[in-house]
């Protein structure tokens, strides 16, 4: 696809720690493709192995430490690829990353999410981008002007589409592990990088 040949997964997480995000966000637009027509955005969790025995007597802590890495995410669900994540390692509302992923994508018909993505700021910025949501609505919840114009269109089959993303997310666990092993926040955010990556390239071959 990029007229290179197609590096390991093991040989990008090698990499990972010397290439500034920046890098690693062009990489996985390159591997995704800048246009999308519809797109799933949803969030999951990978866990973090625990700190050596060591490192664990040294800060004088009795228990484990208990820790996971949030990936926010946006999926296309015609390429099923990735085309925007976000790596957080404290927990974190899933809309808080929503306009971070929509800023970095090229999306040209349709916003899948559930309904931890029905927001009015959100209808509203995918209705001026002329972006039909298919989100699925909050129980008792009516007001919102650009929300009530989306809602005109909403589909529950169509929404059902949204958990393609799901699928991605345990295709990318399969092939490259649901536990990530970097200690500092940049190294976690570049190897979960490397499995999009790598997960993107995969479907390219």
């Amino acid at each position: 696809m990029l007229g290179l040949p197609l590096p390991a997964h093991s040989a990008l997480c090698k990499m990972r720690k010397r290439i500034p995000l920046w890098i690693w966000e062009k990489l996985l637009r390159l591997t995704a493709g800048f246009k999308h027509e519809k797109v799933a955005i949803d969030g999951t969790g990978f866990s973090r192995t625990n700190p050596s025995y060591h490192y664990v007597k040294r800060i004088n802590r009795r228990k484990p430490v208990k820790s996971y890495a949030k990936l926010s995410a946006l999926f296309d669900i015609k390429k099923r690829k990735f085309c925007a994540i976000r790596v957080r390692t404290k927990p974190r509302h899933d809309i808080q990353d929503a306009r971070y992923l929509l800023e970095r994508t090229e999306i040209q018909k349709t916003l899948f999410g559930d309904t931890a993505y029905d927001a009015e700021w959100l209808h509203e910025y995918c209705f001026e981008k002329g972006i039909q949501t298919q989100i699925k609505p909050r129980k008792n919840v009516r007001r919102g002007f650009y929300r009530k114009k989306q809602m005109k269109n909403y589909s529950p089959k169509e929404y059902h589409q949204h958990s393609l993303i799901e699928s991605g997310f345990g295709s990318l666990k399969r092939k490259y592990g649901g536990a990530v092993s970097g200690k500092s926040i940049a190294s976690v955010k570049a190897e979960i990088y490397c499995k999009a990556i790598a997960h993107n390239l995969r479907l390219a071959q």
